[in-house]
């Protein structure tokens, strides 16, 4: 035996010896050949390729085999990220072993069919076992491809089935686009992913060589069938259509959909390049077969309709369009639709458009058929007109047959007729019409073009009746025109209804006289206590519960019209007649929630320099709304609207901030103050807005006075939503307030306003440390200033013990910054200023003069008034406000020192919310220390000045 055998044999059993390994005992994450070496597991499979041909189809199956293992493994793992498995040097072996059949392919081109093949089949497996997989079975084209390219093994077999497509299509074209379909025919519905990995590296020329081969295979199917079709032979024709169905036309088309989902330029050159080629004129065969082929990928997928039509739309004009139609025409209809009619194929494919391209597309047609200049041609405009009042006064049952002959007019001619004013009164004289029969026929018309356009045309029709309705009976014919709508299509009546808010947009396009009209039948129509038609066999529901039904799509054309001059209150009358609906997607509730809150703050914005009572109404009553509907949802709902109401207050165009009023300051003795405080110098009623106005159960916006200002209107919109959100839902139980939810506030707000502090939130320092950081506090005091709702909904938190103090740290650099601003003042010997003591009013009345009744709790309170600081402390801002700066930044910072050494640890805060939420009985309050200790300064300073002081406060020399 010669030498060369003797190798051929030791290398064949050592292949043998590996490739049909069985190791029963090993454990179930472990490799089957993670006990070989790299070498052992490449050089023989290697060798046997390359010099013994009959061995090839047994190592590209042992290659298989590492493949799938290791991408077993790796799916394992993408289920269970704790999964863990060992492979050796399988996966350098798998990557080793394509790059040499990728060699061997470059020196033996002859091998590439099989190995195209073999590529194929291991992808269409992989693909199919993945799909089993629970944790895989669901994802996207673009998921599935990032995890079969995490892993090695797959991504290198992905690689290879590129190194064979780009090979042939280099060499032969129509071997690469076999392989294409092959590939398609063989992986079926798990085709996707894999053709969008190929995209990323696909050559540009391949889409174009793709629907060559396409319209090659059109001609030959098309041809083929006439032939059969002349002999009479009915069984080849069948088969011909069912053979190109499924072995051409569906893979084709599902290619070049994906290159349509994926919105590539490429794909889209390659359309308007088609175009304008098939608008030239030419005898030749193939070149009349093009505009059918391409008709019949538009039937044939719905991602190739949405972007060849609007490359047609951007394109056409009414020449081309002709030659075009002539193209469509010159091979029978089964062959340019797969159907027996055009206008069945014509309809198929405009409902299959999406809105957007549907838009685009109406769009465009109107435009050639009406309002191209009139030259004379059949598709003039006076043509046109003249055409649809013929057909529309002699025989209404022409307008349904045209649809065969001139899609493009019946598109067009309804609108026509409803906004040119002579032919307005022809068509409602039809719709409105005493006989029953021309009614009905009248509205098949509307609806024939409605199924090619969509819902939105049948809500624009409806919408136009809505807008020209003057009489009780013509408004009660709209939900005639309802029933026969539904009547032609199941559901179709859910969708009519929920566009309802979408009239009125339509009815502002006609005319300020006609949308005021159309919302006030809407607002008729919602207040008919009886059904639309009890007497069809249709099940009709009231408006209104269709209406709550799609209650999102009704917000987003609703909501928007109260930015629409004297809408305001007809759409407010609209939402309060509606109501709310009932439970709601955890989804579909934020998205309500947010329509809501937006509207809201744009409603604020109209504030301009007077405050209109219907824009408060309007703000009224879209925060009951909201307010309703989540209160009849789970917990999380408040939370949501909690979330979105803060984040749209503090954004930096929030119509509540208020502009800064002061200057920088000037002689300011602490050189880290950099900034002014930015205290607001606003004074309300009895101190606060909250407490002022809001103790009403409801705030009437008209009772406003002419004198309120925009800044105070927009606080009391807002603040009214939040109060109303933390109130009691179990008024039996005698609170007002429900403790948790004012717990809620004051957290959140504490994490809007502070979200610097984390890890410092609740520890209080010595004065002369504060003055150090008092920047962080200047940070969050300008934030209260820009906001002052702040104060409002710490007071609202302040309603339930002990929910205030959780925003100890706002009150904190409150206190941090007034006490600077004393102590830095120009001249210490003065009075405080008018701006300091309006923000030691508003912190002492936060701090100490707050008094919440617990009864709902059952726990005695009669004690103590739950104030953060005790009662002699209380009467600290009388002083401060009557001595002069030194005085009071002696006081305040004894203040200060009381609450540095007495202040509850954030621990201790929660232990206590817990223990009041678990109803544990004899609770004192959370700060009960001896406060005389820290009346030394406030004592001295009232003896300074005791011939003004002293009779006020007789009772701090008693003890």
């Amino acid at each position: 035996m010669s030498s060369r055998a003797e190798l051929c044999k030791s290398h064949f059993v050592k292949f043998l010896s590996i490739a049909a390994v069985n190791i029963t005992s090993r454990p179930a994450n472990t490799s089957l050949w993670s006990q070989y070496s790299f070498d052992e597991l490449t050089d023989s499979p290697i060798f046997l390729f390359k010099n013994l041909p009959g061995s090839r189809s047994a190592v590209l199956e042992y290659v298989a085999n590492l493949i799938h293992e290791n991408v077993a493994f790796f799916l394992r793992r993408v289920e269970n990220p704790n999964f863990t498995y060992k492979v050796g040097f399988v996966e350098e072996a798998v990557q080793e072993l394509c790059s040499a059949f990728e060699d061997f392919v470059r020196q033996q081109s002859f091998f590439m069919k099989i190995l195209s093949k073999w590529v194929v089949d291991n992808l269409a497996e992989l693909s199919k076992s993945g799909q089993s997989r629970i944790g895989i079975s669901s994802a996207s084209p673009m998921e599935l491809t990032r995890i079969y390219t995490t892993c090695s093994s797959s991504k290198r077999l992905l690689d290879l089935l590129g190194f064979c497509v780009s090979q042939t299509l280099e060499s032969d074209i129509e071997k690469c686009v076999s392989l294409l379909l092959d590939l398609w025919n063989t992986c079926g519905n798990f085709c996707d992913w894999i053709m969008k990995y190929l995209s990323i590296t696909f050559p540009d020329d391949a889409l174009k060589h793709l629907l060559k081969v396409g319209l090659n295979d059109f001609c030959t199917y098309v041809s083929g069938v006439l032939e059969n079709l002349r002999s009479g032979n009915s069984a080849a024709v069948t088969q011909a259509h069912e053979q190109y169905l499924k072995e051409k036309l569906t893979a084709i088309s599902s290619m070049l959909g994906m290159a349509a989902r994926q919105q590539s330029s490429e794909f889209r050159q390659l359309i308007s390049s088609v175009f304008t080629e098939c608008c030239q004129p030419s005898h030749s065969k193939r070149h009349m077969y093009y505009v059918p082929f391409i008709f019949r990928l538009i039937a044939a997928n719905s991602d190739i309709a949405n972007v060849t039509l609007v490359e047609l739309v951007h394109s056409a004009n009414l020449e081309n369009l002709s030659v075009l139609r002539k193209s469509l025409l010159s091979v029978p209809v089964w062959a340019a639709t797969g159907e027996s009619n055009l206008t069945g194929a014509f309809i198929n494919i405009a409902a299959s458009l999406n809105s957007v391209t549907a838009s685009q597309v109406y769009d465009k047609l109107l435009n050639l058929a009406f309002e191209s200049p009139a030259t004379g041609s059949e598709e003039s405009l006076a043509h046109l007109q003249k055409q649809c009042v013929t057909l529309t006064e002699s025989n209404l049952d022409a307008i349904c047959l045209s649809v065969l002959e001139q899609p493009v007019v019946v598109l067009s001619k309804f609108p026509l007729l409803m906004r040119i004013a002579s032919c307005r009164q022809l068509l409602f004289k039809s719709l409105f019409s005493s006989n029953e029969q021309r009614r009905v026929c009248m509205f098949k018309a509307v609806y024939l073009i409605c199924l090619i356009k969509g819902r939105l045309t049948t809500a624009e029709y409806l919408g136009y009746i809505l807008c020209f309705a003057e009489t009780e009976e013509q408004l009660h014919l709209f939900t005639e025109l309802c029933a026969v709508t539904a009547g032609l299509q199941s559901d179709a009546l859910h969708c009519l209804i929920s566009e309802l808010s979408f009239y009125v947009g339509k009815a502002s396009e006609i005319g300020t006289f006609s949308w005021k009209r159309c919302a006030e039948n809407i607002l008729s129509l919602l207040k008919e206590e009886k059904s639309i038609d009890p007497d069809t066999s249709v099940d009709f529901v009231r408006m209104s519960e269709n209406l709550l039904k799609n209650y999102k799509r009704v917000l987003e054309y609703l909501l928007p019209l109260y930015f629409i001059p004297d809408t305001e209150d007809v759409v407010s009358n609209i939402l309060g007649t509606l109501g709310v609906p009932g439970q709601q997607q955890p989804g579909e509730l934020v998205q309500i929630v947010k329509l809501f809150v937006a509207a809201i703050f744009n409603v604020m914005r109209k504030f301009d320099d007077d405050v209109q009572p219907n824009l408060m109404n309007a703000c009224a009553i879209m925060g009951s709304c909201v307010v309703a509907l989540v209160l009849d949802q789970e917990a999380y709902a408040k939370e949501v609207l909690f979330h979105c109401l803060l984040s749209y207050a503090f954004e930096d165009d929030s119509p509540l901030r208020v502009a800064p009023k002061k200057e920088l300051l000037e002689n300011v003795d602490c050189s880290i103050l950099k900034q002014n405080l930015l205290l607001s110098e606003l004074k309300y009623r009895n101190r606060s807005i909250h407490c002022g106005t809001l103790r009403r159960r409801q705030v009437v916006p008209h009772f406003l006075g002419n004198n309120t200002s925009v800044v105070v209107a927009r606080r009391l919109c807002f603040i009214h939503i939040i109060d109303e959100l933390c109130r009691s839902a179990d008024s039996s139980a005698g609170a007002l307030y429900d403790i948790t939810m004012c717990h809620r506030l004051a957290v959140l707000l504490l994490d809007t306003v502070c979200p610097d502090l984390v890890d410092a939130r609740y520890h209080w320092e010595d004065w002369t440390s504060a003055k150090i950081s008092i920047e962080k506090y200047i940070k969050i005091r300008k934030v209260v200033d820009t906001c002052p709702f702040v104060y409002d909904l710490m007071l609202i938190a302040a309603e339930a013990y002990p929910c205030l103090w959780f925003c100890l740290p706002i009150l904190k650099a409150l206190l941090a910054t007034t006490v600077v601003r004393l102590e830095s003042a120009a001249n210490k010997s003065d009075p405080i200023s008018s701006d300091v003591s309006v923000a030691l009013d508003r912190w002492f009345y936060l701090a100490a003069k707050v008094v919440v009744l617990f009864s709902v709790y059952d726990i005695s309170m009669n004690d103590f008034q739950g104030r953060i600081l005790p009662q002699q402390l209380s009467n600290v801002v009388d002083v401060c406000q009557r001595v002069t700066n030194i005085e009071a930044c002696h006081i305040m910072r004894d203040v200060w020192r009381y609450l540095n050494e007495h202040a509850p640890k954030l621990s201790e805060l929660q232990e206590y919310y817990q223990n009041i939420l678990n109803k544990i009985d004899n609770m004192g309050p959370l700060s009960d220390s001896d406060p005389n200790p820290y009346l030394v300064s406030l004592r001295l300073v009232i003896q300074k000045n005791i011939a003004k002081l002293g009779c006020l406060h007789r009772g701090l020399f008693s003890v």
